[in-house]
């Protein structure tokens, strides 16, 4: 999906943000990502999360597209964007795994020795969940802006931009939907006049990893 303005769409996210008084609550902390594969999950707090998520959407005038939780729910999603399928969710990933390879100076800093490489095998799995580092390898990968909504109380919209960066273009767009902890969907915009400039930054500025 390419774009040129998204600054409505974060005009009225800063608008919706500040009339919620929450709990503050980092969204991607990437522990989350390996926890969440060995925890049980609170149906009653993943359904709370997963309203806030949607009357989040709704008040920007975002749809929500929903793909199925299998395991490759950020793949699909991706996918979805890039693509207009989810079919191709198995492409990405081989691709994301692949640039992390590729770039193994730059991901490898944040594991243990040896890790890595368990990592990077298992990520390259049919239905083995994606983290925040899979998202920052995807930006880079596709050369793509990617934009996340969350369902979590702060720092609920967030920006990775690729490292490549050529001036006067206008990159493709990636729009993702988070239900904390465990799941992604895609999400799309339903307004014409939400085209424009991709100058505009995230609510959090510029943001690359929470680690």
């Amino acid at each position: 999906m390419n774009i040129k303005s998204l600054a409505h769409v974060l005009t009225d996210i800063q608008k919706l943000k500040r009339t919620e008084e929450m709990k503050r609550y980092s969204t991607f902390d990437r522990r989350i990502s390996f926890l969440k594969r060995n925890s049980k999950i609170n149906k009653r707090n993943y359904k709370s999360g997963r309203t806030i998520l949607e009357k989040r959407l709704s008040a920007v005038d975002c749809e929500l597209i929903k793909v199925p939780g299998d395991g490759n729910c950020l793949f699909r999603s991706i996918s979805c964007n890039l693509f207009n399928e989810q079919r191709y969710h198995m492409y990405v990933r081989k691709r994301c795994v692949q640039h992390m390879l590729n770039c193994k100076d730059e991901f490898s800093i944040y594991f243990e020795e040896g890790a890595f490489y368990e990592y990077t095998e298992k990520m390259s799995q049919n239905g083995y969940w994606g983290d925040e580092l899979c998202i920052k390898a995807t930006a880079d990968a596709f050369d793509c802006v990617v934009y996340i909504i969350t369902s979590t109380a702060d720092n609920w919209h967030l920006k990775y931009e690729s490292k490549h960066r050529t001036e006067g273009k206008h990159k493709k767009c990636v729009f993702l939907a988070y239900t904390s902890p465990v799941h992604y969907d895609s999400f799309r915009l339903t307004r014409a006049n939400q085209v424009g400039s991709l100058q505009a930054e995230s609510t959090l500025g510029p943001l690359m990893l929470f680690l």
